[in-house]
């Protein structure tokens, strides 16, 4: 019989190292070394060994899993009714482990549709209530989950969405379900700043990104950018520009990084999809 101790993994003190503080235009050069000169950003990652988080084995296993909310954080249970009809039930049927789980997956979205129980308008118009209070002083404290977000837009996807579910046309599994995309792609119509105060203010992107592109073909209804640690450069998404990201587990921890925005608008429940990156462990 193995004991705890056998997969204890031995720690190694941290070797202290000087990080020099960088803001203003000093940040701006080292973002445009860093993306022009050939090789700088590599030998960066290489020389201060984060590639080692990559071959990284832990034995202790990861909960990839949601878990329902100890208490009513976040209004967690109420997409569960929409405009007063109760189109979910309480369990999910499809994966045993969710069973008692309170979030909507993807696929609860679609059947719902399907069977005509809710449209994608009357989900989006909850939607945006739901994102207004998550980013407000009416939720306390603010979970700042969501970074950009256009309720026009929102709505002119669920308009088109709903009307393809009248005409028996969905698109696929993903037409109408809400999907947010992380501040560091390209959404058309959206700046993209990757958390700072200075990247592409007033461009917006002129076309999406390829994985955005590849999502609204399928009809996924672009919500909106999710909030992020500044350029990436951090495991906290605590950023003084765009609002520090919560937990809703507990609001007063993070929600990791750097796409920590995403995290939180999955794990409030407040959409079932969120696109994140991973540089070196940010999404693992």
């Amino acid at each position: 019989m193995s004991s705890r101790h056998d997969h204890e993994i031995k720690l190694e003190p941290t070797p202290r190292m000087f990080i020099p503080y960088v803001s203003g235009l000093p940040l701006r050069l080292l973002v445009l070394f860093l993306e022009y000169v050939p090789g700088l950003s590599n030998y960066f990652f290489w020389s201060r060994k984060i590639n080692v988080l990559r071959n990284k084995r832990f034995n202790d296993e990861i909960t990839v899993m949601p878990l329902p909310l100890p208490n009513e954080v976040f209004g967690i249970e109420e997409p569960m009714i929409i405009n007063g009809l109760e189109i979910f039930d309480q369990k999910n049927k499809y994966n045993p482990i969710l069973e008692n789980q309170k979030f909507l997956c993807a696929r609860d979205f679609t059947e719902a549709y399907l069977a005509k129980r809710v449209t994608p308008i009357q989900v989006c118009e909850k939607l945006i209530d739901k994102i207004d209070h998550s980013c407000s002083k009416a939720c306390d404290p603010p979970l700042h989950g969501m970074y950009q977000y256009r309720k026009d837009d929102i709505m002119a996807q669920a308009k088109a969405s709903t009307a393809r579910y009248n005409q028996k046309q969905p698109l696929g599994p993903l037409d109408g379900v809400p999907v947010a995309i992380k501040d560091e792609f390209d959404v058309f119509g959206y700046e993209t700043h990757g958390g700072t105060l200075f990247l592409n203010r007033g461009k917006p992107a002129s076309k999406d990104a390829f994985l955005v592109k590849k999502l609204k073909d399928q009809g996924a209804i672009i919500i909106g950018k999710t909030n992020m640690h500044e350029i990436g450069f951090g495991t906290t998404t605590n950023n003084p520009n765009t609002q520090t990201t919560r937990n809703p587990y507990n609001p007063n921890h993070y929600c990791g990084g750097s796409s920590g925005g995403s995290a939180c608008v999955v794990s409030s429940g407040l959409c079932p999809i969120a696109v994140g990156c991973d540089g070196g462990g940010s999404i693992r």
